[in-house]
């Protein structure tokens, strides 16, 4: 089985839990929310008690690529 085989739901819990998994090598918390039922943004970031809002897995995906380095050096992640 690859991943062409999967349903396409499949696919986007496996890319949710791969950036989770990148998200805490720099030290994040990755949360998926539910934006129908509470109003919020679907994915937060949450790091030293602050959150970041992220409307998709691609903004979030971007922000972790541009900022990686920076975070992993740093507390402040603005």
């Amino acid at each position: 089985m690859n991943d062409l085989d999967t349903p396409t739901r499949e696919r986007a819990y496996k890319r949710h839990v791969t950036l989770k998994a990148q998200a805490a090598i720099l030290g994040f918390e990755l949360i998926k929310s539910d934006p129908e039922i509470c109003g919020q943004a679907p994915y937060y970031l949450y790091r030293h008690d602050a959150a970041l809002p992220f409307e998709g897995l691609d903004e979030l995906r971007e922000f972790m690529l541009t900022k990686g380095d920076k975070l992993l050096t740093s507390k402040s992640y603005g």
